[in-house]
């Protein structure tokens, strides 16, 4: 919206047709480009010329240089009082030739500017050549103008009040200042998420923002007001940014989508489109400016053309992040397409044909960084699910070549607990030694049994439940915290391994899962004929689905294989197994029951 208002603002300063004078202008054209003021002066007075009442000048690509004569008796007071605009940012030589009062004499005061004069200028150092009438302007006499350039022989003159003039610096400044700063902020953005992902796309974007914004400030004339000692050099390579610029949008453009990999006949048209572009670097020593000016921006009208094309195939393959430049490349191609217009002659210099280009390549640059956020998204996700194949992989290993209780100890969980021992040992060495403890008694109990051994000590199963507990403690302080509603002295024996995978699957599979820690109750209830003993957890909960797979014969991610096979050997031995109930985000509650006659049969002291 801020774009659009300056547009309405500054497009409300120049179209004032009480500015101009009421005649309208001549001109004249001398292809030789050789006629000082001298020699027009005669031609003007002595012979019919051209006449033009509008103050636009739609001359196109001629190399010719082009004089105007302004009939100054004409002007209002009010525009006696204001400024000669000329809008062209990239018009080489501009002189106006101001009738000046020496006395009772009146003599001709040239005024250079245009990008090849530089820091040596005699304007008011604006984007574009914009005189301020002398006070000493003899305004009985006519005003001429020379102008030439060798990129666009177009011309819009418009005089304008001192009101007027601040108005215009001002707005078009602050469109300047936004457009290059959304240019500067992506082009920044897209360098760090290259130096964080290490993927060339984003390099590539960043150059191409980069060569845009210096190409841009060549159109926009903003080197005449900052650095205008170099504008003859930036402003003269011109065509040559240009080029550039259409070359690294399609560097870009086959980075992003793999065109070498996915889309061979693109990456052949692209290629075609390079050459092109390499062509046109080199017709400069060939054909004169204007002609390669046409050339490059005919080749961008065609790549814009070729791309929109190919962003569209794109999406009808598969590339969803396709849209975001499907949409960028239209606002592109109406900016080219208007900019040849203008390049051309068709149409005339306003602040919109101007700046038309530059507005459309910032929007296109947030559609192409949309198209790049969403790219990272997607890798994050790619990333997410190979993370996770491997680790299902990984397990479905371990499940199939270990048994299943060995299986139990996790690489990962040793290795987070040596490094959490490691780092205690020069901060809290005793810390670090209760621990170790923790983790001896823990792989003891993991490993210290026998396959005919079918029932242990609830306190020995109940010992590696607590070593596991505060290894799970100290891995992740203040987030877990476990109640043990249990009588040690008067519980049976129990299977090996039955309550320290329950505990361990309530804390990884509910409780982390929350992010916000949890707690974790063990107890036991008489029934009579037997007790039954609970874990419970307030995590993340299961879905019926869940439960279901959890306690299948095969191998599920979300409960793992130590479910199943917990849940088969207690069918086995009790001729009950494992009973889950669960309200998703609420808490989780896991049973199961052991008879009292078969605890006695099976009673041996480990």
């Amino acid at each position: 919206m801020t774009v659009f208002f300056v547009f309405i603002t500054i497009s409300a300063a120049y179209n004032n047709p009480n500015q101009s004078p009421a005649s309208g202008y001549d001109y004249y054209e001398d292809p030789t480009g050789s006629l000082g003021l001298s020699e027009i002066l005669p031609i003007f007075s002595n012979q019919p010329v051209p006449h033009n009442t509008s103050g636009s000048f739609l001359f196109g690509n001629s190399q010719s240089t082009f004089w105007i004569r302004i009939p100054l008796k004409e002007l209002t007071p009010e525009a006696r009082e204001g400024s000669l605009f000329i809008y062209n940012p990239t018009v080489a030589r501009a002189v106006l030739y101001l009738p000046v009062k020496n006395g009772d004499t009146t003599s001709y005061q040239s005024l250079p500017s245009g990008w090849l004069s530089g820091a040596a200028k005699a304007d008011e150092h604006f984007v574009y050549p914009a005189f301020m009438l002398n006070r000493n302007t003899d305004f009985s006499q006519d005003a001429y103008l020379e102008l030439s350039s060798p990129f666009t022989q177009n011309y819009t003159l418009e005089l304008l009040s001192p009101l007027q003039t601040a108005q215009t610096k001002e707005g078009l400044l602050l469109l300047n200042g936004l457009l290059f700063g959304i240019f500067f902020a992506v082009a920044l953005l897209n360098l760090f998420t290259f130096f964080e992902l290490k993927e060339r796309v984003y390099l590539d974007y960043f150059f191409y923002i980069l060569i845009m914004a210096i190409y841009q400030g060549c159109l926009l004339g903003i080197y005449n007001v900052f650095v205008p000692e170099y504008a003859p050099i930036l402003m003269g390579n011109t065509i040559f940014f240009s080029l550039l610029t259409m070359l690294m949008s399609i560097v870009f453009f086959r980075s992003f989508f793999s065109t070498k990999h996915l889309f061979p006949t693109y990456e052949k048209w692209a290629n075609g489109l390079i050459a092109a572009v390499f062509s046109g670097i080199v017709l400069p020593l060939f054909l004169p400016s204007s002609l390669v000016n046409l050339y490059a921006h005919s080749l961008s009208l065609i790549g814009g053309l070729s791309m929109l094309y190919m962003s569209i195939s794109a999406f009808y393959h598969g590339f969803r992040q396709a849209r975001f430049f499907i949409i960028g490349w239209l606002f592109v191609l109406i900016g080219v397409s208007i900019s040849f217009c203008r390049n051309a002659g068709w149409i005339a210099n306003t602040v919109v044909t101007m700046n038309i280009t530059f507005v459309a390549m910032a929007i296109n640059s947030i559609f192409l960084s949309t198209a790049l956020i969403q790219r990272v998204k997607l890798l994050m996700r790619e990333k997410e699910a190979a993370l996770k194949q491997s680790y299902e992989a990984e397990e479905l290993a371990q499940s199939r070549e270990l048994a299943f209780l060995q299986a139990q100890i996790k690489p990962h969980f040793l290795f987070n607990t040596l490094n959490i021992i490691a780092s205690l040992c020069r901060i809290d060495p005793v810390k670090a030694r209760k621990l170790l403890l923790d983790l001896s008694e823990y792989l003891h109990h993991s490993f210290d049994f026998y396959p005919d051994q079918k029932l242990v000590s609830f306190s020995t199963e109940l010992d590696g439940v607590r070593a596991f507990v505060r290894i799970e403690q100290a891995r992740f302080p203040n987030t877990l915290e476990v109640i043990y509603d249990l009588d040690e002295q008067t519980l049976p024996m129990i299977p090996p391994l039955t309550l320290q995978p329950l505990v361990e699957n309530a804390i990884i599979h509910g409780i982390r899962k929350k992010n916000v820690g949890g707690t974790i109750v063990l107890r036991s209830d008489w029934t009579g004929d037997g007790y039954r003993f609970f874990v419970e957890d307030d995590g993340v909960g299961m879905t019926d689905q869940q439960i279901k797979n959890a306690l299948a014969e095969e191998w599920h991610p979300d409960k793992g294989v130590g479910l199943s096979n917990i849940h088969k050997r207690l069918l086995a031995l009790y001729g009950q197994g494992l009973i889950i109930s669960s309200t998703p985000g609420v808490k989780t509650s896991v049973s199961f029951w052991i008879k009292k006659e078969i605890n006695n049969d099976h009673r041996h002291p480990h």
